[in-house]
């Protein structure tokens, strides 16, 4: 399912990687995530700001669903993605040895 909305920065500055938390439920009050965390938004600029968010529901959950207390929590400052502890960044010379 996609949730489509808006989403309102009170602050002066531009919030990046703002996660989403809520609690989204079938129309059998049972909850539809086993966390509160439902997505997050890249950039959210000052004022209001449309958004999209993937969410996988099970067939089986009764709709419609109930969106209820969602929220967003980010940082001012862009972040770096950490690099993957699996690369290998070893330099090999033209026969195969280590450099």
């Amino acid at each position: 399912m996609e949730i489509v909305g808006v989403a309102t920065n009170a602050s002066s500055e531009t919030v990046y990687n703002a996660d989403v938390y809520g609690s989204v439920q079938d129309s059998a009050n049972d909850d539809v995530l086993n966390s509160g965390r439902v997505g997050s938004i890249p950039t959210l600029k000052p004022g209001p700001n449309e958004f999209r968010l993937q969410l996988t529901v099970a067939t089986s959950q009764p709709l419609p669903l109930k969106l209820k207390s969602f929220k967003a929590s980010g940082t001012t400052q862009q972040l770096n993605a950490s690099p993957n502890p699996y690369d290998d960044y070893t330099e090999f010379d033209d026969f195969g040895a280590q450099k």
